[in-house]
């Protein structure tokens, strides 16, 4: 859509079409990703929420203990509201950075 001097709304700010169809296009990757990774460990994970790329995911274990086993495997996660764990990843992130961290998440409820 035009905007302000019939310039596209992204451009007044410097963003460009593809950059915003890479965020949505990651951030519906990873949300699926996530939603696999709820289902394979349902005892340890309840839900994925949020929108494009800043992602949480709902746990069933104590989401503190998640979170530093996460950060001991060199993975930054943050603490949400309830007992939720928050990833937000780069906007310009790559779908190998997504597929790391994704393996960096299997692995550690894997091994729980």
């Amino acid at each position: 859509p035009a905007g302000y001097g019939g310039w596209k709304r992204g451009h007044r700010i410097g963003i460009d079409e593809n950059f915003l169809k890479n965020v949505r296009t990651s951030g519906d990757y990873l949300k699926a990703q996530l939603q696999t990774l709820v289902s394979n460990h349902s005892a340890l994970l309840k839900s994925v929420s949020g929108t494009g790329l800043m992602l949480g995911l709902a746990c069933k274990i104590e989401a503190s203990e998640l979170i530093a086993r996460l950060q001991n495997e060199k993975l930054l996660v943050v603490k949400a509201g309830g007992n939720s764990i928050r990833l937000l990843p780069a906007l310009n992130v790559s779908r190998a950075e997504l597929d790391s961290a994704l393996e960096i998440i299997s692995k550690v409820l894997s091994h729980w």
